[in-house]
């Protein structure tokens, strides 16, 4: 993961008073108004870089194999294969949902393994 680091905070009394660093140092109205073009630049890169840190993550949480030790649970696999059985038992009798008794067996196996 990266480390993000913030800018000096600046006060600011108004919008026309003096701006201060956090030095107590006194800016030019100028140089105060790009001091926080500049902070509010480095906020939006550190969010910026804050959520693609976050998608990376949810990538890796995602698309990471299951443990080599990993077994599925037998009572929801037996579920699932009971219902991919109706499924594909109402589809043959019905001619209806032949589509989802085929996504359903698509995900047994790729899950659990050829039934």
């Amino acid at each position: 993961m990266r480390s993000v680091t913030g800018t000096k905070p600046l006060q600011v009394q108004s919008a026309d008073a003096i701006v201060e660093s956090s030095d107590g140092i006194a800016l030019p109205e100028e140089e105060a108004q790009t001091a926080a073009d500049n902070a509010v630049k480095e906020a939006e890169r550190a969010v910026q870089a804050l959520e693609q840190d976050f998608e990376e993550s949810m990538d890796d949480l995602y698309l990471s194999t299951p443990p080599p030790n990993y077994r599925p649970d037998p009572e929801l696999q037996r579920g699932q294969r009971q219902a991919v059985e109706l499924n594909e038992m109402i589809c043959k009798q019905t001619g209806q949902n032949c589509e989802a008794a085929a996504m359903a067996r698509r995900y047994y196996e790729e899950n659990y393994g050829p039934m």
